[in-house]
């Protein structure tokens, strides 16, 4: 977890736009893990320790579809990846400017593209997309 977040913090660094990372929570699809998750992201919005909203997604990864969020760098890291959300999961997607950069577990950092919208009908032929509830938009990197 400590390399994920020094590539996180190296691989986004420098950027006047602050980075956002989109994640899955590990055993997402339990509905009682995801209420726990939610209660503690509400917890933090609450308390006013979040820098920014949480975005509710619905993710498509490697052709399977996962409830997914997208934080600041920085509140993901503080209040998701220390806490342990997110052990199990494959990697994460980091986006800064427009771009993307996966990185995994180990922290290796791979590019995964421009970060762009594109069109429902062009999402359904992708194994991989993210879908915003609250602008109804789907986004990919490619």
């Amino acid at each position: 977890m400590r390399q994920m977040q020094d590539q996180i913090e190296g691989g986004m660094a420098g950027q006047s736009v602050e980075a956002v990372v989109i994640f899955a929570i590990d055993n997402g699809n339990d509905p009682r893990v995801r209420a726990r998750f939610e209660r503690h992201l509400d917890t933090l919005r609450a308390m006013g320790s979040l820098r920014r909203p949480v975005r509710l997604c619905i993710g498509m990864w490697k052709g399977q579809m996962e409830a997914s969020y997208e934080m600041v760098r920085s509140d993901f890291e503080a209040h998701v990846m220390r806490q342990g959300w997110v052990l199990q999961q494959e990697a994460v997607l980091g986006v800064v400017a427009g771009q993307a950069v996966l990185i995994d577990q180990q922290g290796k950092v791979s590019s995964a593209g421009k970060w762009h919208k594109i069109d429902p009908v062009y999402a359904s032929f992708c194994e991989g997309w993210t879908y915003y509830l609250d602008s109804n938009e789907y986004w990919i990197a490619e």
